[in-house]
């Protein structure tokens, strides 16, 4: 069996499953940018009850543990605050995945998605070992289109009058793949970085160097 992340580690972050007592963080973290996310979002955004983020961390937990959809929550180093998430998502299809992000206001403009973003594509390809990753977006997101690109992603075309569930406005997106050879030229490639399974051991990374963090 294919051992599976549950945490990493990159030079300014800490990615890892969602734990319960993380639902007061994630609520402080969307509150704080319903505005900055709403731009960006075919849903409405409004707050919601703590009950309804510690929903969300059960059911992501629940979801990593059973090897379907990967939600990482994104941290600082000390964990003590909430900047946003990255998911690999199933709906790719077999042998892919489908990328998805979103970050709070303030943490924009600081390089700090792209950061996330790249040590989740080495993570796809090095220890789940997919084929193909997808990322979607607005045609008017240029910031999270900014992060594909910066990635390594390659723009395949707009995709007319979408939407992922039945409350959405449809709109068009901008669809981006990004194939194992593009992987392997991509920064993403090499992006330093630890990873560790669901007890804590550290996983090779496929005897590729893996650069220990900064811990500043």
């Amino acid at each position: 069996m294919a051992r599976v992340a549950y945490r990493i580690e990159t030079t300014r972050l800490v990615l890892r499953a969602y734990s319960p007592s993380d639902a007061a963080l994630r609520k402080e973290a969307l509150d704080s940018s319903l505005a900055h996310l709403a731009a960006s979002s075919r849903r409405p955004r409004v707050a919601e009850p703590l009950d309804a983020h510690l929903e969300h961390a059960r059911r992501c937990r629940g979801q990593f543990d059973l090897d379907q959809d990967q939600i990482f929550a994104l941290f600082d180093t000390k964990e003590r605050r909430l900047l946003g998430e990255v998911g690999l998502l199933t709906r790719a299809g077999p042998g892919a995945r489908e990328l998805g992000y979103w970050i709070r206001a303030e943490d924009t403009r600081k390089g700090l998605m792209t950061e996330a973003v790249r040590a989740v594509v080495r993570v796809a390809f090095d220890v789940l070992g997919v084929e193909r990753l997808d990322i979607r977006c607005g045609v008017d997101n240029a910031a999270s289109a900014g992060v594909a690109q910066k990635t390594g992603f390659v723009l395949e075309g707009t995709l007319r009058h979408r939407k992922n569930h039945p409350d959405e406005v449809a709109s068009d997106d901008l669809a981006f793949s990004m194939l194992r050879d593009d992987f392997e030229r991509s920064a993403a490639a090499h992006a330093p970085l630890r990873v560790f399974d669901v007890i804590g051991a550290l996983i090779d990374l496929g005897g590729k160097p893996c650069a220990a963090p900064s811990s500043s």
